[in-house]
C-alpha cells in the first residue's frame, strides 16, 4: 500500500520522495492563425534543472504512483484510479497559472471539476498542498514553476481516506524538494505580451446608427438619428469612436523566479522565489492624485526543509506564500471592457479644460471617465500555506510500522482600499452650439474606504502505517489516520453570519491492503467523520471502500512479447459529501431569523424580526455510491493505456422541495432543504501513451487523454406540471444538471420568422408575455393548445452545465538537438444559450442603453429585405426585449472546439561544444500559446471558452533560452 518496489522485489518507502520526472503518460470552422496575432518575445535563462525524470528502467508496474497523505504505490498494487501531470510537462506552459498548466493533461479533469457533475453543490475538488487540506486557495493561486506533480484521485479507492471533502475527488499538488548530495541553481525571466484570440469586427457609427434606427422604427418609435445626421456618420464629419482601438491595450506579462535546491545525507531544502506581472488591457491617463492603470503584481515564496534527525527520525517544514497586489480604475477592469463594447461610437469622448467630461445622455459613464477620473480600486491579498511535522520508523517495536504527525496552517487575508472620485458630465447642445453640464455629478474629492476579509484553516494529523512483507509472497499494509479540522471565513461564501463562527470537523479514516505474489491485490478503506454543522444525532457517519486488482501480466502462462503489462482493477465506495458550506447558512438544521425594519403599527416602529428559511432537524449529508472499473495495458513496452468505466448515484442532495406546501407564512424560498434529491452519473476515463526511438534517431513520445460523462437527475423532488398541459411536465428529472429550457423555433414553412402581421393573426396562435411583431421568431406550439407560454417550453439541445466530453493530446519529437512540441485540447458535445449575451443579442437587460451593434444584425429581418429575397439571418431588431429575445433554440450554439493550446520548436547545442564552456545544456526556442482554434460557434466573435465578447482567452508567442549548468 504505502510503499514503493524496485525491480520485483518490495522494499519500505516510509519517506517516499516524489519523483519530477514524468510517466509517459462536429464539424469545426478554422480561424486564421493570423487574426489578433502579435509576436511577444520570451526569455528564460536557467542554472541547472531541479526535476529528474523517472529512469526507464524502471519497468511499468513499479513506477511510482501518488497516494493519499503524501505516500506513494507502485503501479501494480495501486487499487485505485488517479491520473498525474509532473513537472517536465507543467513547465511548458509559460503562464502564472497552475489551473491553466494542466487543461488538457488529466484524464478525468473538467477545468477544476472531476468525473463531471454528480450534484449542483458537489463540483469542488479538495486541493490537498504538500499533504494539507486547502479550502481557500485554488490552483490559480500557485506558481506552476514551483510544483514537482499534481495528481487527481478520481474513484472511492483513492480518495476514501479524505472522507467527505474528498468525496467528488481530490488535487494532490506536491512542490518541489531538494535532493541528496546536490547542489542546483535555477533562475528564468519570462517577458511577453498578449493579445485576446478574438476581438470582433464592430460596426461603425454609421453603420450603428443605421440598426438603432430599425430597432426604434420596429417598435413603432420615433429613430434617433436624422438623415443628416446619418450623412455626417457616413462621410466622417461626425462622431465615431472606435473604443476598442482607442482604449483597449495588450497586456505585458512579466515573471521571473530563483529556485535553490541542494541536499547532504541528512538536510535537504528547497527555495523558489518569484515574481510576476500582468499589465495592460486598457490605457489609462495618470492623474497626481492616484493611478488608474490596470495591473496585478504577485510575489511568491516556496520553502521545503527536510532533515533527517535520526536513523529512525525525519522532521520537515513546508512553507508556501504568495502575496498579489491588483490595482484598477474604480469600476474595475471588468465593468471597463463592458463598456469598451457597449458604448456605441457615436458617444462623443473628451475632457474639457474646466475638467469636466464629455458623453452623451443616457451614457453615465463615458470611457474617458470610467476609467481616468472615477477612481482606483488597490487590493492586496496575502495566502499562507505552511505545515511541519515528522516521520518516526517504529521498527524497534513491530518490523515496518511508522507513525507521522503533521500540524497544518492555511489562511488568506484580503484588504481592499477604495479611492472614489467623481466628475462633471457634459453633453453637447445643439441649441446653444455649445457644451452644457448633464446631470448631477460634480467634481470631489479623492475619499478613501478600507474594507478587510480574512479566513484560516488549521489542521492536525497524525497516522501510524503499516507494511510488511511474509515469506516473500504475502504483503500487509494498514493505514490508520486520524485528522481534526478547524476552519473560519468571512469572505466569498464565507461571509454570511453562520461562518464567522469556526467550523469543525474530525475524522478518523482507516486503510488495510493485502496483496499476493505481487500480482493479487485486495483492499478495505473506511472512514468515519463528524462535523457540527448537522443536528446532534446526525453529525458522525461512516463510509466504507472495497476494491481490488490482479496484474494479468505477472503470471507465468501470460507472459508474451506483445502485451507486455495489463492489470485489472474495480472498487466500490459508498462516500459522504458535506454540501452546507454552499447554502445560505451553516446551520440548515435551525431556523433563521433576521433583524428587519418596522413592526405593530401604531405601538411600535422600529426593527422587528422576519421569519426566514425553515430549519430541518433531520438534515444529513449527500451519500455518493461510486463504482470504478478499469484496465492498465502495455503493448511491446512503447504504447500504454489505461481505461476506466465508472458510475455514480448521488444520493440524498439537498433541495427545497418543491413538493413541501408554503404554509403559515413560508414562501416557496424559505422552505426548509431536505436530502431527498437523487443524481446518476456515468463515464469514461481514457489515457495514452506512446513512445520511442525509431532506427534514423528520431524519437517521438506522444500522450492523449480523453474524459466523457453524463449525468441526469433521477428525482429532483419536483411539481409534476402534466395536469396544466404542459409538453414537458419536469424541469429536472430525467435531465442533466443546469438543463436550460426554452421555446423552439418553429420553421415548418419555410422561413423561422413571421414575414406579416397578417401571418401572426392567421396562425391562430395567442402568446403569453411579449407579442410577436413581423419579423420576429415563431415557436412551436409542443402542447397543441393554441398558447405560446411556458407549457411548451423544452430542453434545449446541449445547454447544461457541463461538457460531455473533454480531451487534450501532446507529441513530443527530437532529432539530432532539435525538438518539436506541440499541444492540443477540447470539449465536445456541450451548448451554450446566448440570448443574453453581449455580441449575439442586440439588447441586454442591465448591460445595455441603446443596443450594441454588430455584423450579424445587418442581416436582420426588414420588410425591404423580405420582399428583394435577400438573406435574413437574424431576427428583426428591438429597442427593448423583444418576443425574440426569449430563451429559444435560435441563440443556441454548439461550444466544440479544438485549439492548439502550445506549440513549441527547439535547438539545443551539442554537448561537446557546450561542456567547453562549463555548461551541459544549451537550448533556444521559440513558441507560442492559444495559437489556432477549430470551432463551429454560430455567431461569429465570441471564443467558445466565453459567453460574451468582453470576455477574453489570450494568445501569445515567446522566444526563450535555456542555459544549465
Amino acid at each position: 500500500m504505502k510503499h514503493s518496489r524496485c525491480a520485483h522485489r518490495i522494499r519500505c518507502r516510509l519517506l517516499a520522495k516524489p519523483r519530477l520526472g514524468v510517466i509517459h503518460t462536429t464539424n469545426l470552422n478554422y480561424h486564421d492563425s493570423q487574426e489578433n496575432i502579435i509576436p511577444i518575445f520570451l526569455v528564460s535563462v536557467s542554472f541547472s534543472a531541479l526535476a529528474s525524470t523517472v529512469s526507464d528502467s524502471i519497468p511499468y508496474g513499479q513506477q511510482e504512483l501518488q497516494a493519499a497523505f503524501g505516500y506513494q504505490d507502485t503501479r501494480d498494487s495501486y487499487t485505485g484510479a488517479q491520473s498525474s501531470v509532473k513537472a517536465e510537462e507543467i513547465d511548458k506552459w509559460k503562464g502564472s497559472s497552475l489551473e491553466s498548466a494542466i487543461r488538457g493533461k488529466l484524464s478525468g479533469w473538467y477545468n477544476g471539476v472531476i468525473r463531471g457533475q454528480s450534484s449542483p453543490f458537489a463540483t469542488d475538488a479538495l486541493l490537498v498542498l504538500d499533504g494539507i487540506p486547502m479550502p481557500f486557495i485554488s490552483l490559480a493561486d500557485l506558481d506552476p514553476t514551483t510544483v514537482a506533480e499534481v495528481t487527481i484521485l478520481k474513484d472511492a479507492a483513492a480518495k476514501a481516506l479524505y472522507g467527505p471533502q474528498g468525496a467528488q475527488g481530490v488535487v494532490l499538488v506536491t512542490t518541489k524538494k531538494g535532493k541528496n548530495n546536490s547542489m542546483n541553481v535555477s533562475v528564468s525571466a519570462n517577458v511577453g505580451i498578449e493579445k485576446a484570440t478574438r476581438n470582433p469586427d464592430m460596426l461603425n457609427a454609421y453603420g450603428q446608427a443605421l440598426l438603432r434606427n430599425a430597432a426604434l422604427t420596429n417598435d413603432g418609435l420615433v429613430p434617433k438619428f436624422t438623415a443628416s445626421q446619418l450623412n455626417a456618420f457616413k462621410d466622417g464629419t461626425g462622431t465615431d469612436n472606435d473604443w476598442r482601438d482607442m482604449y483597449m491595450d495588450d497586456m505585458l506579462f512579466q515573471k521571473y523566479n530563483v529556485q535553490v535546491g541542494a541536499g547532504s545525507e541528512k538536510v535537504r531544502f528547497y527555495i523558489n522565489v518569484g515574481f510576476a506581472r500582468e499589465s495592460g488591457r486598457y490605457k489609462a491617463t495618470y492623474d497626481d492624485k492616484y493611478n488608474p492603470a490596470d495591473y496585478t503584481n504577485r510575489f511568491t515564496v516556496v520553502s521545503n526543509l527536510d532533515v533527517d534527525i535520526t536513523s529512525w527520525m525525519r522532521a520537515f517544514a513546508n512553507t508556501n506564500i504568495g502575496v498579489r497586489r491588483v490595482n484598477a480604475s474604480y469600476l474595475g477592469g471588468t465593468e471597463i471592457y463592458k463598456l469598451l463594447y457597449t458604448t456605441p461610437n457615436w458617444v462623443e469622448d473628451g475632457v474639457l479644460p474646466d475638467g469636466s467630461v464629455i458623453t452623451n445622455e443616457g451614457y453615465p459613464n463615458p470611457l474617458q471617465g470610467a476609467i481616468n477620473y472615477s477612481g482606483v480600486n488597490q487590493m492586496t491579498r496575502t495566502d499562507l500555506a505552511a505545515n511541519i511535522g515528522f516521520d518516526l520508523k517504529l521498527d524497534f517495536i513491530t518490523k515496518g510500522l511508522s507513525f507521522k504527525g503533521i500540524f497544518g496552517y492555511s489562511s488568506i487575508y484580503n484588504g481592499i482600499r477604495g479611492g472614489i472620485h467623481d466628475y462633471g458630465r457634459v453633453v453637447y447642445n445643439d441649441n446653444t452650439q455649445s457644451y452644457v453640464p448633464w446631470g448631477s455629478n460634480v467634481e470631489t474629492p479623492l475619499s478613501w474606504a478600507k474594507g478587510t476579509t480574512t479566513n484560516y484553516y488549521m489542521d492536525i494529523q497524525a497516522m501510524f502505517n503499516y507494511h510488511r512483507i511474509f515469506a516473500e509472497d504475502h504483503s500487509v499494509d494498514a493505514l490508520v489516520h486520524y485528522t481534526s479540522e478547524d476552519y473560519r471565513g468571512d469572505a466569498g461564501k464565507w461571509y454570511n453570519y453562520a461562518f464567522i463562527l469556526p467550523t469543525n470537523r474530525i475524522q478518523l479514516a482507516g486503510e488495510a491492503k493485502y496483496g499476493f505474489k505481487n500480482r493479487y491485490f485486495l483492499q478495505f478503506d473506511f472512514n468515519y467523520s463528524g462535523s457540527e454543522m448537522m443536528a446532534e444525532g446526525h453529525q458522525f457517519h461512516f463510509s466504507p471502500t472495497v476494491s481490488a486488482s490482479w496484474v494479468p501480466s505477472e503470471e507465468s502462462w501470460f507472459k508474451n512479447d506483445y502485451v507486455t503489462y495489463l492489470k485489472l482493477r474495480a472498487s466500490y465506495g459508498g462516500l459522504y459529501y458535506d454540501s452546507l458550506r454552499d447554502q445560505d447558512s451553516r446551520y440548515l438544521y435551525d431556523n433563521i431569523y433576521r433583524a428587519s425594519v418596522g413592526g405593530i403599527s401604531g405601538i411600535y416602529s422600529g426593527y422587528g424580526v422576519l421569519n426566514m428559511r425553515r430549519g430541518n432537524l433531520g438534515i444529513g449529508w449527500e451519500k455518493s455510491k461510486q463504482q470504478n472499473y478499469g484496465f492498465d495495458l502495455g503493448l511491446s513496452d512503447k504504447f500504454y493505456l489505461n481505461f476506466d468505466y465508472w458510475r455514480t448515484n448521488q444520493e440524498g442532495i439537498l433541495l427545497q422541495s418543491e413538493l413541501t406546501p408554503t404554509l403559515g407564512g413560508v414562501t416557496a424560498e424559505n422552505r426548509p432543504f431536505i436530502n431527498s434529491g437523487k443524481v446518476f452519473n456515468n463515464g469514461i476515463d481514457l489515457g495514452l501513451t506512446y513512445s520511442t526511438v525509431l532506427p534514423c534517431g528520431l524519437g517521438i513520445t506522444a500522450n492523449g487523454q480523453m474524459g466523457w460523462n453524463k449525468n441526469h437527475w433521477v428525482s429532483a423532488d419536483e411539481l409534476s406540471y402534466a395536469d396544466a398541459g404542459y409538453a414537458y411536465p419536469y424541469r429536472k428529472t430525467g435531465y442533466s444538471i443546469g438543463q436550460q429550457w426554452g421555446y423552439l423555433v418553429d420553421g415548418s414553412n419555410g422561413s423561422i420568422f413571421y414575414n406579416s402581421q397578417e401571418e401572426i393573426d392567421n396562425s391562430g396562435l395567442r402568446y403569453t408575455g411579449k407579442q410577436p411583431r413581423p419579423g420576429d421568431l415563431k415557436f412551436k406550439d409542443l402542447n397543441s393548445d393554441g398558447i405560446i407560454d411556458e407549457g411548451d417550453y423544452a430542453p434545449l439541445a446541449g445547454v447544461y452545465d457541463m461538457p460531455r466530453i473533454e480531451y487534450g493530446a501532446s507529441v513530443q519529437l527530437d532529432y539530432k538537438g532539435f525538438d518539436l512540441y506541440l499541444d492540443f485540447i477540447g470539449e465536445g458535445d456541450r451548448s451554450v444559450l446566448l440570448n443574453k449575451s453581449v455580441g449575439v443579442a442586440e439588447f441586454v437587460d442591465g448591460l445595455t442603453t441603446e443596443g450594441v451593434y454588430m455584423p450579424v444584425h445587418q442581416s436582420a429581418w426588414t420588410p425591404e429585405r423580405y420582399a428583394e429575397g435577400k438573406h435574413i439571418g437574424f431576427p428583426a431588431l428591438s429597442s427593448s426585449a423583444s418576443s425574440s429575445l426569449q430563451s429559444n433554440s435560435f441563440y443556441v450554439s454548439k461550444l466544440d472546439y479544438l485549439r492548439l493550446r502550445n506549440a513549441t520548436i527547439g535547438y539545443s547545442l551539442p554537448e561537446k561544444l557546450i561542456s567547453r564552456m562549463g555548461m551541459s545544456k544549451l537550448r533556444f526556442y521559440v513558441s507560442g500559446q492559444n495559437l489556432l482554434t477549430w470551432d463551429n460557434m454560430e455567431f461569429e466573435g465570441l471564443d467558445p471558452e466565453v459567453t460574451q465578447i468582453y470576455t477574453k482567452v489570450y494568445r501569445s508567442f515567446n522566444f526563450g533560452l535555456n542555459i544549465n549548468f
